[in-house]
């Protein structure tokens, strides 16, 4: 897999989790993993590491990007013409005003809209 992000990496036989936590145990003195975990403000813990079994992703019930059910998209790939949505939030009472005002932005590049 680093092969498709980085060909420099291709020289290097792909470390398995087991190894790389050795690693870490050794770099830290014996401290553990917890002790370079960290805390944001509002309290969610950031890890050093994430794998697939952190994460619900073969199981999800939304499935995968490009197959049925379709719910995250009908291909795979974004298109790289439009790697961000933009989207403009309408909130004005007046459904006529917030019509053109919809309109308008569309015109000038939103992607999509939230009333």
């Amino acid at each position: 897999m680093a092969d498709d992000l980085l060909p420099l990496s291709s020289g290097f036989p792909d470390a398995t989790e087991a190894e790389w936590l050795a690693s870490v145990d050794k770099v830290l003195k014996g401290r553990g993993i917890d002790s370079i975990t960290r805390k944001t403000v509002d309290g969610l813990a950031i890890h050093p590491l994430y794998r697939e079994s952190d994460f619900a992703a073969a199981t999800d019930p939304l499935g995968t990007p490009g197959k049925a059910p379709y719910l995250r998209g009908a291909t795979a790939a974004p298109d790289r013409f439009k790697p961000w949505d933009i989207r403009q939030a309408f909130a004005h009472p007046s459904p006529e005003v917030t019509n053109e005002e919809l309109l308008r932005d569309l015109e000038r590049g939103v992607m999509s809209v939230e009333l």
